[in-house]
């Protein structure tokens, strides 16, 4: 559904600038787009995938606020961005700080500014249910654990030799394969984005404004954040803390992969007003850039598929440990799943409510008063649990 929803999104944004045709091939090449692939096949990242839904409109209200549809285009901002803020945490810091720069190249109207400044800090507060925890909450679990995935291990360009790899299985394990397949995605989705931008630059003369004034602003963002997936901004990784959250310089391909989509469209465009000779070129250029980016979403989408019995033992592995709270050891205690009920801290009276065939309740008052109840349908036989919360700092498992 996600990349259904990204493709419908796209076609959106593009389609309020450009022809059907041209905004149904942004659209296919978006969702078909490697290192969507990548994300699906080779990172498992769903909530990631999701970002893709709504990066197109937040582009979209940015760029409607830019040419003058005022307080209205506002609220649709503040939409796409609170939903955005909703999927994930590192991409839409991502574009948070790419915003600034993509709405500077289209307008510099102050009024303008800040109608998007609004837009974007209402987006804040419709999320502000999830954003409070991210921003508070941290210092209860183990954040500092995301440091470990060293970002200088995946830095883009380095690998010429990914190329030869397109005709094998993507089934390269931890994180050499990961950066492996990544040097080859952005292989793809790189020639595509030289491509278009140079057809696109050719026949400026002959492209509509305002599809114009939006490619170069879709440009510098996208040159930016290919910057940032290269070793000459380890600087600014070095000397930034806050991107060393992101984990991987890959993260930046999102907003590549979304510029190239619409300049790939505009491009397209172009070829109806080219000369007959151009024409021939670049449409023979862009089918043969275009099936190379199929060719290598298929290469992706053939990573090795995990065992039932790979996902059973994995289910008992820390996969994501800076996510793991404080007070927790660490280790899976089996007297949670054996005992009916189990009082972990603090003093608990407890007391059965209800029991049938196939589920049952308890009831838990602890000393400070507090209730805290629970049921659970059990078809396998096994006993209730309940997690309690009194005022004490850990509270009361049961």
């Amino acid at each position: 559904m996600g990349l259904a929803l990204s493709g419908s999104t796209m076609y959106i944004f593009v389609r309020s600038l450009l022809t059907r045709r041209a905004a149904l091939l942004a659209s296919v090449a978006y969702m078909t787009s490697p290192f969507v692939f990548f994300d699906l096949y080779r990172v498992n990242a769903l909530s990631e995938l999701w970002t893709f839904v709504w990066i197109p409109l937040v582009l979209d209200a940015v760029r409607r606020i830019a040419r003058g549809e005022g307080w209205r285009a506002a609220a649709y901002l503040a939409l796409a961005y609170g939903l955005l803020l909703f999927t994930h945490v590192p991409i839409p810091f991502i574009v948070t700080l790419m915003l600034p720069i993509y709405a500077l190249v289209l307008t510099r109207d102050k009024r303008r500014l800040v109608q998007m400044m609004a837009g974007l800090a209402l987006g804040v507060g419709l999320s502000g249910v999830f954003l409070v925890s991210v921003l508070f909450e941290t210092k209860y679990v183990h954040i500092e654990e995301a440091l470990e995935q060293r970002y200088t291990d995946a830095f883009l360009f380095e690998d010429p030799g990914a190329i030869t790899r397109i005709l094998s299985r993507a089934d390269y394990p931890t994180t050499a394969g990961y950066a492996k397949e990544a040097n080859l995605v952005v292989i793809a989705v790189a020639l595509l984005f030289i491509l278009a931008s140079v057809i696109v630059w050719i026949e400026r003369k002959s492209i509509e404004r305002s599809a114009l004034n939006l490619s170069i602003a879709l440009w510098v963002i996208a040159a930016v954040s290919l910057l940032m997936t290269t070793r000459l901004s380890k600087p600014l990784w070095d000397n930034i803390h806050r991107l060393q959250y992101l984990q991987s310089p890959v993260r930046w391909l999102v907003i590549v992969t979304c510029a190239t989509s619409l300049l790939t469209a505009v491009a397209a465009s172009a070829l109806t007003t080219a000369r007959k000779w151009r024409r021939i070129v670049y449409l023979s250029s862009l089918l043969a850039v275009i099936a190379f980016n199929l060719a290598v979403s298929a290469h992706v989408s053939t990573q090795e598929r995990a065992s039932q019995d790979g996902l059973e033992t994995k289910m008992a592995h820390q996969d994501v440990p800076e996510y793991v709270p404080l007070w927790w050891d660490g280790i899976f205690h089996k007297e949670f799943d054996d005992s009916s009920v189990l009082v972990a801290g603090g003093e608990a009276e407890i007391s059965p409510i209800r029991r049938t065939r196939d589920s049952s309740s308890v009831r838990c008052i602890s000393q400070d008063g507090l209730h805290g109840s629970t049921t659970r349908q059990s078809t396998s036989g096994k006993a209730t649990k309940a997690l309690f919360r009194s005022s004490s700092p850990l509270g009361n498992t049961i």
